[in-house]
């Protein structure tokens, strides 16, 4: 699938207000073993616990109103999942995938 920057533009506008702006890390510990500068994106601390919270609310604010109201499935028991049993998703999403007590 190619995006356009006009596409990736967009997406980045809408999400600008709805996402967790999450830090980069860094640890002068793991810096030091590894003899150079090593950063992380706490993604853990996005709504839902990782990246696929952006990718969730993009795909189901690009479609129709009319196509999300006959419901939408989150077909995974990982992270996309449990993203689209947060709240924020709760008005569009109708069927959402169980997800194990684990997780």
């Amino acid at each position: 699938m190619e995006l356009s920057s006009q596409e990736v533009q967009r997406a980045a506008d809408m999400l600008r207000t709805k996402v967790v702006h999450t830090p980069m890390l860094s640890s002068a510990d793991f810096n030091t073993r590894l003899q150079q500068d090593v950063l992380v994106k706490a993604e853990n601390i996005q709504r839902g616990g990782s990246f696929k919270y952006r990718g969730a609310r993009c795909s189901l604010a690009s479609m129709p109103r009319e196509q999300r109201v006959l419901g939408v499935i989150g077909a995974s028991s990982g992270n996309h999942g449990r993203t689209v049993s947060t709240p924020d998703f709760r008005s569009c999403v109708t069927d959402i995938s169980p997800i194990s007590r684990a997780s």
